[in-house]
């Protein structure tokens, strides 16, 4: 049997009252008449919100219905002290059809990435962001970079700030 990576995210409709924390989860899942087992990392909030992007993820690449989880763990490793660039493959789908793009973003985190991603292409195509499914993530080298926007900052004199989170007073 192999592992194949699949690293997707696929938003289903957030809840303005909820106040939980999305949260990376890595889920081993074989689905019906395949051989392979297939490891997806998909942000959710909890067990049921992670069965259901699960389920529409596995609809759309393999075309089944039927699957079984094997394992499922959460990733809290994955936070950077530094700025890295990360590229990211993903799919959405316009009124009539899905296209594919590719891009590079400037962040600590993957979860940061995610959201970054998220909003840049709800705002710039006026895509909803339950149509948005990260494919694949990694992190790159100076030598992998493709954005010449992205590659003027990768010098070694220049140092980028970091931002903290801050909370807002409306919010307490």
């Amino acid at each position: 049997m192999c592992a194949t990576l699949i690293n997707s995210h696929y938003f289903m409709k957030t809840i303005k009252s909820r106040i939980n924390k999305l949260l990376l989860h890595s889920v081993m899942i074989k689905v019906k008449n395949q051989d392979n087992i297939f490891r997806i990392n998909v942000l959710g909030y909890s067990g049921v919100d992670i069965s259901s992007k699960i389920k529409n993820i596995v609809k759309i690449f393999f075309k089944q219905k039927d699957f079984k989880i094997m394992s499922s763990q959460v990733i809290s490793s994955l936070v950077h002290t530094s700025p890295k660039v990360i590229g990211v493959w993903l799919i959405y789908r316009n009124k009539y059809f899905y296209n594919s793009s590719y891009i590079e973003l400037n962040c600590t985190s993957l979860n940061e990435c995610y959201d970054q991603a998220l909003n840049l292409f709800s705002s710039r195509y006026k895509i909803n962001k339950k149509h948005i499914i990260i494919i694949k993530t990694k992190i790159l080298s100076t030598d992998e970079i493709k954005k010449m926007s992205i590659l003027q900052y990768k010098s070694m004199s220049l140092k980028l700030p970091l931002f903290r989170n801050m909370l807002n007073n409306r919010s307490i």
